[in-house]
Formats: structure tokens, sequence, C-alpha cells
């Protein structure tokens, strides 16, 4: 039998990727290319759908490049009226829009603008408008988006598959259904970027099946900005990492999570529902952040390794609600928890600790303790374990104990 001989394309690649290792990297990993001279550039002049100069023909030509592909997109506006190839290099590919380019997708009936299959790819400068689908789909790992700009779409990134790993910075996501969606055990970083008015939420991450490792956030934030999202941050069973970020004016919460989560040094104001939701779960800690101005502080469900320490909880109606489950796996300790429009605390047949909190001046009760009555069930008393509280100033200083009878629904 013949064996198979390389081209001479195919031995350029496989040369670039035997030498990409001697090459020095940036912080972020990325290889100067440069100084091998093996980069492959090609310009997007034209803001047609096909043709010469077009972003559809850069990309064919980037995938066949035999060499790191570098696409400068200079055409102002580019129209994409059907389905583009997919960004492909096996050795690398960056998409840079130095004037803030825009692809208007409006015309796609279907499918994403950008789906992202090589890794080592970087899209930067970059704003993509309109996509009935996601406007950047990325299905591989070691891509970067950079000043990216997303809005109007159905999902601005979606990242999925295993295999997925995402990292953005510095961009702009607005008026999506949603931002950022990350599925399964993919994996995304987003640093020092902006999410506004979400319709579904800002940032959508769940897995089928709870993550077991707390310490391996699968989605880490730092330092970024949500407002006017109607969620900002939903994570479901996918480790989460949360610090240096502020979340304004959400509809029905600001943060949404059931474990393994790590979130600090936020600031979370001006939510017409919830500020941090806690759904039943595990391994959840909420530490050192600012929850003000909110419906409902915080609200935690039962769960197990649940931990709200050390926040400035002020200004809400209710600061803190505790819902049913509770025990030890609950602590609500060290927090001050002042000028609450009602209830400092609101424990509903729950039982966690409460410890070592500053409790001052809240307009209703330090503490409300509420019996639930179930339907046909037994009674549900609150029975938290109260130790080392500071309580001056409020409507009541001492536990108001309370009952909620469950509604009968009528049979048909």
């Amino acid at each position: 039998m013949t064996r198979p001989v390389a081209t001479g394309t195919q031995w350029g690649a496989i040369a670039a990727l035997v030498v990409a290792a001697l090459l020095p990297a940036t912080s972020s990993g990325r290889r100067d290319w440069s100084l091998l001279g093996s980069v492959r550039t090609f310009r997007v002049v034209s803001g047609a759908d096909a043709g010469p100069g077009t972003l559809r023909q850069a990309l064919i030509d980037a995938a066949r490049a035999g060499a790191f592909a570098r696409i400068n997109v200079i055409a102002s506006r580019v129209t994409v009226d059907s389905p583009l190839p997919p960004a492909l290099n096996p050795i690398g590919l960056e998409i840079v829009a130095s004037g803030g380019s825009e692809l208007d997708a409006r015309q796609l009936p279907a499918g994403a603008v950008l789906d992202i299959l090589t890794p080592h790819t970087l899209v930067r400068g970059l704003r993509i408008t309109g996509a009935a689908d996601a406007a950047i789909r990325v299905r591989t790992g070691q891509v970067r988006l950079e000043r990216v700009r997303i809005g109007s779409s159905l999902v601005g990134v979606d990242v999925v598959g295993d295999a997925a790993e995402l990292s953005v910075r510095g961009s702009d996501f607005e008026d999506n259904a949603t931002g950022l969606r990350v599925v399964g055990n993919a994996r995304a970083e987003i640093h020092e970027s902006h999410f506004r008015s979400h319709g579904e939420a800002a940032i959508w991450s769940v897995a089928p099946v709870a993550a077991v490792l707390p310490g391996d956030a699968r989605l880490q934030l730092s330092g970024c900005t949500f407002h006017s999202d109607h969620i900002g941050v939903v994570a479901l069973n996918a480790s989460v990492a949360i610090v240096d970020s502020r979340f304004e004016a959400a509809g029905e919460a600001a943060l949404l999570v059931n474990g393994p989560a790590r979130v600090s040094r936020i600031r979370v104001s001006g939510n017409s529902s919830y500020g941090v939701l806690i759904e039943p779960g595990a391994n959840v800690s909420i530490e050192a952040s600012e929850i003000d101005n909110n419906a409902v502080g915080v609200r935690v469900a039962e769960g197990r390794a649940i931990r709200v320490h050390r926040n400035s909880i002020h200004g809400n109606v209710f600061g803190v609600v505790s819902l049913f489950g509770g025990g030890p796996a609950v602590e609500l300790s060290g927090n001050t928890v002042s000028a609450q429009r009602a209830d400092a605390f609101y424990v509903l047949g729950s039982s966690p600790l409460i410890t070592a909190n500053q409790i001052l001046a809240n307009m209703g009760a330090a503490l409300r303790l509420v019996t639930y009555v179930p339907v046909g069930r037994p009674e549900i008393v609150s029975r938290p374990t109260l130790e080392g509280n500071t309580i001056s100033g409020n409507g009541s200083d001492e536990p108001l104990r309370d009952r909620l009878v469950a509604p009968r629904v009528a049979k048909p």
C-alpha cells in the first residue's frame, strides 16, 4: 500500500506547530508569530456578504493558509445574509477590527454569525448586532475576546462542549436575550466587561449535574458591571467565582445560584425583587459584599454549606430571608444588617445559625421567626441558633414569633 505523503502546505503547518513551543509567550499564553514571519494576513475591505475582499472570503482563505492567519476587518459595516464559513485554522487565528467594524446579522435567518472551531483564536474590536441565534459560538479551547460589542441578539456568546474555553476582557453586551451562555463543562473567564438590559439573563451557566469541586470554578467573573438585566448571573450546578463586580437594577435577581459558588467584594443594589437568590444546593459563600436597596437583600433556601458572612446589608425591604430547612448547614454570621424598611431577618420554617451579626435600626423586627403550617402535614417551626448578635434600635429588638398557614386549594 502506498504511504501517504504530506503536501508542501501540510509540511509548513506541521513545522509551524513544532516550533510554536519555542516562541516566547505573553502572560495570556499568546505566541509571538511575527518572530518567524509565519503570519498570513487577509483584509476585509468589502461590506458585502460574498465576493473578493469580504469576510466570507477571508475566512475561507484563513482556513487553508498553512500558517497562523490574521483577518483585518477594515470595512466599517459588513452585512451577513447567509451563514459564514467557520472560523478555522489549525495553527491559530486572529480577527481584528481596529475601527470597531460592525457585523450586521439582521438578515441572517439562523445559525451563529461567527462559529469558532479552532483553538488559539482571538477576536478583537468587533461589533456584532442582530443575531437570530448566537453572535459568537465557541466550541474549542483557548479562545479570547477583547473589546467586542454584542447587542440585540438571541445569545451574545454561546460556549458549548466540554472542551470549550473562553476568556473575555473589556467587552460590552447589551440588549440581548442572554449575553453569555456557558453550557455543560465549558469554561469561561470574564474580566472588566459590561452587561446591560438582557431579557433573560446577562450570564447563564447551567450544568446537568452539580459540580463537586468548589475551588475549580467553571465560570469566573471579576471587575464586571451589570445593569437593568432581568437576572444578572444564573449559575446552577456550575461552579462560579465572582469578585469585585457590581449589579444594579435587576428585574428578578442580581444573582441566582445553587453552588458551588464563591462570591466576594461585590455590590448588589436597587434590584426590584431579590439581590442574591440562593436556591437549594451546596457550597455557596457570599462574603465581604454590600447588598442594599433591594426588595429582599439575600434569600436563602435549604442547602448544605451555605455561608452568608461579613456583608453589609442595608436599606432593603427585608434584609435576609431564610426559607425551610437550614440548621447548622446554613450560617448567617458576622453581617451588619441595618435600616431595612421591614424585618432584618425573616425566618420561615427554617433553623439556620444566626451568629455574631450587628442587627441595627431596622424598622421591623430584628428577627421574625415564622412557623409554617402546610396543608395536611406537620407544621414546620423555625428554631434558629442565635448567638453573639448585637441587636439595637429596631422596631422590635426581641424576636417576634408568627405563623403562616398555607392556603387550601379548592378542588375542581
